[in-house]
């Protein structure tokens, strides 16, 4: 017996229904070239496409097969490649350097492996054409949904040199696929979290539905006034329809995370009014962000004393502010959640800015209460470090939600504060589904937060979907 027979006889994992349906199905002859998975986050969509690469391999023993996924998931399909003993090579700019320095010719893609490379990687210039220029058995996209249309031109072009290609969203909505590609060349699968059974036939998800927990606060006359001069200071920024919006509903967005974004945005605004000539990026602000459609530049600024003179203005209404309604309900929150007699729980609250992370961080520190932080400009080691404290520690996991989907086990979380919660359907389905995956068999208890006098337009959508999934 062959080194590579032994290898693929060692026992690995043993499918589960619908994942098995989904490899026979692109080995189909009947399947079309296109294979679109929609499969809700936590039903072992990862597990499946790496059985897939690994019948390929095992079938063609010199295909090649190219992941592209987002870059929080390069390491766990790695790992997962790894454990079902299918040869692989996770790429960087590092590795790809080596990879040209040695190959011979400009085919420098290996054979008889599972190549995976971060979607923003393979989008560059130089990775790109070398990509297009390779022949690939099969290209998996994962996270489809969160391709947009900078990203999808670089798919469709990767996608003429393969075979087949299969597409997984974490999400049951279209995600945009059939802007680049046409249904008749798709077979559509998609795995629903009511259909999903165990190798007995019973149903899998069986853990209590989730229960939703509206947390109400009110904002005072100071926190009001902030709020009317950062609605003033967005009419006096400059650009296009298009940016315009974008720059209110982010700057809003800080407003309501919390003092610490808002502040930092404002301070950046006032520099770029002194320093022209330096750009501001909004969506730098958020952590490790996956929307690479999201306007980029900015016009030059018009009015820059009057944007200046009110920028500071609610510099100083965040200094001379002693309150903050919503961090007070969150205090709450988590010291009912942690009361001395209360049963023990496991609580991860989510935000998108990094700012807004540590001032909770500082918080929750400051009531003597553990808490462990996760974002994205922590290294690979430091983030495992701070799960593993999480897990034997107790307390309270505090992440930025661009990070929370890196194969992190989350089944055994008890409470998911949303202190800024997705404004998306499918971003929320998305953060849900991180939470409530197989092996579940607790309640997942949902606390989102929504203020008494201002508009909820923002949260709307996301509330919504919320309620829905939980059954109530």
């Amino acid at each position: 017996m062959s080194p590579r027979e032994t290898e693929w006889n060692e026992p690995w994992v043993k499918l589960l229904p619908h994942q098995a349906e989904l490899v026979e199905t692109v080995f189909s002859p009947s399947s079309k070239r296109i294979v679109l998975l929609k499969a809700s986050a936590g039903l072992g969509k990862g597990v499946a496409l790496v059985a897939v690469a690994r019948r390929l391999l095992q079938e063609r023993p010199n295909a090649r097969a190219l992941f592209l996924v987002p870059s929080a998931l390069r390491y766990q399909f790695a790992k997962m490649l790894d454990d079902a003993s299918v040869p692989s090579l996770l790429v960087d700019r590092y590795v790809f350097r080596e990879m040209l320095d040695s190959a011979v010719g400009q085919d420098i893609w290996p054979t008889g492996k599972a190549t995976v490379l971060s979607i923003d990687f393979a989008k560059q210039p130089d990775i790109l054409d070398s990509l297009v220029r390779c022949h690939w058995d099969i290209l998996f996209v994962d996270e489809w949904h969160l391709a947009g249309r900078l990203r999808a031109r670089a798919f469709r072009r990767i996608e003429t040199s393969a075979n087949r290609l299969v597409l997984a969203s974490a999400t049951s909505q279209n995600a945009g696929v059939s802007d680049v590609f046409m249904p008749k060349d798709m077979t559509v699968v998609e795995w629903r979290r009511d259909q999903i059974v165990d190798l007995e036939g019973k149903q899998l998800l069986a853990a209590p539905p989730r229960a939703v927990h509206e947390i109400s606060y009110t904002l005072d006359e100071m926190e009001l006034s902030l709020r009317r001069t950062v609605i003033e200071l967005c009419k006096l920024l400059g650009g296009s329809a298009v940016i315009k919006a974008f720059q209110r509903k982010t700057y809003i967005r800080l407003l309501e995370s919390s003092p610490a974004a808002i502040e930092g945005a404002l301070q950046r605004l006032v520099d770029r009014v002194a320093l022209p000539n330096v750009p501001e990026e909004l969506s730098d602000l958020l952590d490790e962000t996956e929307d690479d459609d999201s306007p980029t530049g900015y016009s030059k600024i018009r009015n820059s004393e009057e944007v200046a003179r009110v920028a500071e203005k609610a510099l100083h209404k965040i200094e001379a502010s002693t309150s903050d309604s919503k961090l007070k309900a969150f205090g709450e929150l988590l010291t009912g959640i942690h009361a001395p007699n209360a049963p023990s729980r496991q609580v991860v609250v989510l935000t998108d800015f990094v700012a807004t992370l540590f001032y909770l961080a500082a918080d929750i520190e400051g009531r003597g209460m553990a808490c462990q932080l996760l974002h994205g400009s922590m290294g690979f080691e430091e983030r495992v470090r701070s799960l593993e404290l999480s897990s034997t520690e107790g307390g309270t996991l505090v992440a930025t939600r661009a990070v929370i989907g890196q194969g992190i086990d989350l089944r055994k979380v008890t409470d998911l504060v949303l202190y800024d919660p997705p404004l998306s359907s499918a971003a929320v389905e998305q953060v849900l589904g991180r939470f409530d995956r197989i092996g579940r068999t607790t309640q997942l208890n949902i606390h989102i937060f929504t203020s008494t006098n201002i508009p909820e337009d923002l949260l709307a959508d996301s509330l919504g979907t919320i309620a829905d999934s939980s059954g109530s």
